[in-house]
């Protein structure tokens, strides 16, 4: 089992949080485990290289996928990059817009 650094174990516990709240988000949803593996990973790859993006936009992206039509919420989205944050290192900067 590896060792988490010292300054590290508190990003380790609020990523395992946020990666348990998601899960049963998505679960509560109807969503599979492997569906939910396969939409993290989709996820992942849509947005990884940077850019801006908006639930919307990822959803019709997902589309393309096979997902079906508005498959994340908001708080989906959030989540998952909250756990992108927490557990790969992404900086995320947010928006609003009025």
């Amino acid at each position: 089992m590896g060792q988490i650094p010292a300054g590290k174990r508190g990003q380790a516990k609020d990523g395992a949080r946020l990666c348990t709240s998601l899960l049963w988000h998505l679960a509560e949803k109807g969503h599979s485990p492997d569906e939910i593996h396969r939409m993290v990973k989709d996820v992942f790859h849509l947005i990884r290289d940077g850019g801006s993006f908006t639930v919307a936009i990822v959803n019709e992206a997902m589309e393309g996928r096979g997902w079906p039509p508005a498959v994340l919420d908001e708080t989906t989205f959030n989540m998952m990059v909250g756990l992108f944050e927490s557990e790969m290192g992404f900086s995320v900067t947010s928006h609003s817009v009025n």
